[in-house]
């Protein structure tokens, strides 16, 4: 009975290194490519799977990294170019 306890929290804990372990891949080719939203995208699942696996450190670093990137990143709309940051307006 006590191993049924534990299959649960093993089996999702083998998820979150397999998703770390894809992430981490897709990174290397989104930095490689120079693309930017790709790789926002990937730091923040990167730091998702770290919080949900109890590795705060790591999910804080990862979550800087794209903090970072986003306030770089600039999106185009319709109402002119943005901030990935909450899609403020750039003041230029």
């Amino acid at each position: 009975m006590c191993s049924a306890l534990w299959a649960v929290p093993m089996e999702r804990w083998s998820r979150y290194e397999k998703s770390i372990e894809y992430t981490e891949k897709s990174l290397a080719i989104s930095r490689e490519i120079k693309d930017r939203p790709i790789e926002l995208q990937g730091l923040i699942s990167l730091g998702s799977a770290y919080k949900s696996l109890s590795r705060h450190e790591q999910a804080i670093e990862q979550f800087e990294k794209a903090l970072a990137i986003s306030r770089r990143l600039v999106i185009p709309t319709a109402k002119g170019p943005r901030s990935a940051v909450w899609a403020m307006p750039i003041n230029r």
